[in-house]
């Protein structure tokens, strides 16, 4: 079996849990990569043969994407990946109700995978309901939810920590939310979620510049 690629944000991952982390972090060691995570079960043919295709098709042309999403889900409905990139097509053309109700299904049907997990919180965070969220998560660390798991695609730390970032500064734990940003500036410097997180910090970061100013 191929050994996961070694990178610079591998070695910190390792490092950081010798870090004192705020309250509300927690970070064991893990090692991050940026190839493919192997599925305990390979995709079935027919979605092996689409996969890259429709994973672009979701983010560039959603709406062209929603049958065949639709048409794979109904005929693999174990396939769990094919109802995340569904829910995610969905709602970037406006579906919310139903792309809500998919990410539900998909969560319940499916708890410990970590995408589907991550979207119900994601669906928790923008309608407000935060105690709902330590029950869905219950740890906020990856190797903790997976204790099997040695090593994440930089994908799920990206998705993670930035999430989790965002729960943090909406239940004023702002000190929480900074530490998971600045662990993600060090692995996945450009992902969505890292560049999310530094938005929704910006104020912030703006009421610690002028403080400074005035002094």
């Amino acid at each position: 079996m191929k050994k996961p690629k070694k990178t610079k944000a591998s070695k910190r991952a390792a490092l950081a849990n010798k870090k004192k982390l705020p309250k509300g972090v927690m970070r064991s060691s893990f090692k991050i990569t940026e190839e493919a995570i192997k599925r305990a079960r390979p995709f079935p043919e027919e979605i092996e043969k689409e996969r890259e295709a429709l994973l672009g098709m979701a983010k560039e042309q959603p709406q062209k994407a929603i049958p065949r999403l639709k048409e794979l889900k109904e005929k693999y409905p174990e396939v769990r990946e094919i109802s995340n990139w569904l829910s995610a097509a969905l709602s970037a053309v406006g579906q919310k109700e139903e792309a809500d109700a998919l990410a539900k299904e998909s969560f319940l049907k499916h708890p410990d995978y970590l995408f589907a997990r991550m979207n119900y919180v994601s669906i928790c965070l923008r309608d407000g309901n935060l105690e709902e969220i330590p029950k869905i998560l219950d740890k906020f660390d990856l190797k903790m939810l997976y204790p099997d798991r040695d090593t994440f695609h930089v994908s799920e730390v990206a998705t993670f920590y930035g999430i989790t970032g965002q729960y943090h500064l909406a239940s004023g734990n702002t000190d929480a939310a900074l530490t998971c940003l600045n662990l993600l500036q060090e692995v996945a410097p450009d992902h969505r979620e890292t560049l999310t997180l530094m938005l929704a910090l910006a104020p912030t970061f703006y009421k610690t510049f002028l403080k400074n100013r005035i002094r």
